[in-house]
Order: C-alpha cells, then sequence, then structure tokens
C-alpha cells in the first residue's frame, strides 16, 4: 500500500490504529530497522509522521537538520511491547505533504536496502534538500485569497479609471485597500461555500473619517484547478490596462509577489462564484472609534471581530454605483 492511501486510512479510522504506540500508527510494509518496525503515525494536528526506531545509545547521534522538517528524538511506550525509541520526522508546512511522503518513501527504500535510521535519513535529506526549501518560499493560501481580490477589483476599477493602480495602498500597510478622491473600498474575499462572515481588523478599517464615502467589496472564490485563474492571469490582464506598469509592479513587491516567489502564488487557481459591493454609511453593521465615545474599556485593544453581510443587504449597491465613485 502506498503512503498516501496509509496517510488516508489513518485520518479516516484513527481509533483503530492506536493499539501498538498509542498513536494512530501502523507499520511501512517490509520495513525494520535492527527488527523494529518503521512506522508512518500521525501527530496531534494529524500532520504524517515518519517513526525510525533508534537504539538508546543512538539517542547520543547528532540529530540530522533540514529546511521544512520537524526532526526529533520522541518516545513512544506500546501495549504490547516496551518502551520504544524513535527518530521523528515531520514537516513543517502541510503544503509541502506530497515532498514530504516522497521523501518517506526515498527513506524506506534506504532502510530495506540495509541503511540505519541516521544515516538512511540523513542521505534522503541530502537528495531532497532543493525540494524541502521551498517551505520558506511558500505562501499562506489565505494571503493568494487576498490578493486575488484585491487584483479583481482593481480589474474592474481600471475600466472606470485608467489610473485606478495609483490608489491601491493595502500592500504598503495603508488601513484602506484603496483610498480614491471621493472613496475609499475595502476589500473582503472569501473561499467559504456558504455565507458572507467576514472578519474586520481593527476599529478603525470600517471608519469614514478618511473619505467623502466608504465601500466594501465582497468576493466569494472556489478553488478551480482545471479551469480557474490565477494571480498570474490578473496581474497579465491588469498589465495589458496600464501604459506603465511600474507603479504596479512596485506594488506587486510590497505584497511579496516577485519572479523567485511567483511559483507560490501561483500554486491555486480560482472561479469568481460572486461579487457583491455595499456602501458602508450610517446603520451599517460595524465597530468603530465612534462606538466607544470615551475610548475602549480599560485593556482592551487591537480589536479584531467577524461581520455577517447577510445582516446588511439593506446597503448592498449596484456595481455602476461603486464605479461612478473611482
Amino acid at each position: 500500500m502506498s503512503l498516501q492511501l496509509s496517510v488516508k486510512g489513518l485520518r479516516e479510522d484513527r481509533a483503530n490504529y492506536n493499539s501498538e504506540l498509542k498513536v494512530p500508527s501502523k507499520p511501512v510494509e517490509a520495513t525494520f530497522v535492527h527488527g523494529t518496525e518503521v512506522r508512518i503515525a500521525l501527530g496531534g494536528t494529524d500532520r504524517p509522521m515518519l517513526l525510525l526506531p533508534v537504539s538508546t545509545s543512538a539517542l547520543r547521534e547528532k540529530l540530522p537538520e533540514a529546511d521544512g522538517l520537524a526532526i526529533e528524538y520522541a518516545q513512544y511506550k506500546g501495549t504490547s511491547s516496551a518502551t520504544g525509541y524513535f527518530l521523528q520526522v515531520s514537516s513543517k508546512d502541510d503544503q509541502l505533504e506530497s515532498v514530504f511522503l516522497d521523501l518517506v518513501e526515498n527513506v524506506c527504500s534506504r532502510v530495506r536496502n540495509g541503511e540505519g535510521s541516521h544515516t538512511a535519513l540523513a542521505s534522503a535529506i541530502d537528495e531532497f534538500r532543493d525540494l524541502l526549501s521551498r517551505s520558506r518560499q511558500l505562501v499562506d493560501r489565505s494571503r493568494i485569497v487576498g490578493l486575488m481580490g484585491e487584483l479583481l477589483f482593481l480589474n474592474t476599477a481600471l475600466d472606470s479609471n485608467s489610473k485606478a493602480a495609483t490608489f491601491w495602498t493595502g500592500p504598503g500597510g495603508g488601513r484602506r485597500d484603496f483610498l480614491f478622491p471621493e472613496a475609499a473600498v475595502e476589500i473582503k474575499t472569501t473561499e467559504q461555500s456558504t455565507g458572507r462572515n467576514v472578519v474586520i481588523h481593527s476599529l478603525a478599517q470600517l471608519a469614514t473619517d478618511d473619505a467623502d464615502e466608504l465601500f466594501l467589496m465582497f468576493y466569494r472564490l472556489e478553488e478551480n484547478p482545471g479551469k480557474g485563474m490565477a494571480v498570474s492571469d490578473l496581474v497579465q490582464a491588469i498589465r495589458a490596462k496600464l501604459d506603465s506598469a511600474e507603479f504596479f509592479d512596485k506594488k506587486l513587491e510590497e505584497v511579496g509577489y516577485n519572479g523567485s516567489s511567483s511559483e507560490s502564488w501561483n500554486a491555486f487557481r480560482w472561479s469568481l462564484l460572486e461579487a457583491a459591493p455595499y456602501r458602508v454609511a450610517d446603520g451599517f453593521p460595524r465597530i468603530t472609534p465612534a462606538t466607544f465615545p470615551k475610548g475602549p474599556p480599560a485593556g482592551v485593544s487591537q480589536v479584531t471581530y467577524q461581520l455577517d453581510l447577510d445582516t446588511a443587504e439593506t446597503f448592498a449597491i449596484p456595481d455602476e454605483v461603486l464605479s461612478e465613485k473611482l
């Protein structure tokens, strides 16, 4: 059975794999170190782990090191056997799971060819080092979703205002995602299949003190590996609408999107399921500094809250109303 299927089985039926080491685990077929089975296991967050048996004397050996891997000595007491000691190896990043399982296959192959736990692991790490180091370059999925939303809006805004890119302030750490002369726009993007819940990250985010009007643009995305669009597709579409892309490229650099990281930013493709603009005005459900005329309660700071946009339907507006303000 492949390691991918072994991990899937462990996840689907954790309770039936606790009998040997008191953690969900199962032996790797025909793979032993000094007569003790090498095992694949699940950590507390369902992250796969490789358990390579070691002797007590081997615990003095220096642990191998590798970017993207967590490696340590572990002790497990079985229900039907004495305490066992292992080299415990796991990936630090869930997005590297397939690479990690390929590494495990390589280690197990070396063990079956007679190499010890430390030697097999160190040799496999040398072979996989470049792939493992990609963990430093991986971009969090939520950041990709957020950038997709801002680029979707910018691509549309350029049809109404050819200079819209110059009003993109989010990448520089500004309070607003977009700050036009007459309006500010906050972008909220989700890949949740239901509901319109968005997270507001500060009391000031939906305050209307710095613009004539404030709008919130809500996008819903769905991952579509086959026919969806990636960040690079929107970047290309936006560049085609600009007389000069120099300012736009600087903003992308501020986000962290550049030549060396573009592969990670484009790891997913998306379909746009919903785009809904709202006008943020009196009565809109929000918490702002005005909610606390005398300031927030003592000891309260960095307020973050969840907003259900289904309660703001009376503030939904046609697309053209927002376009006219850009």
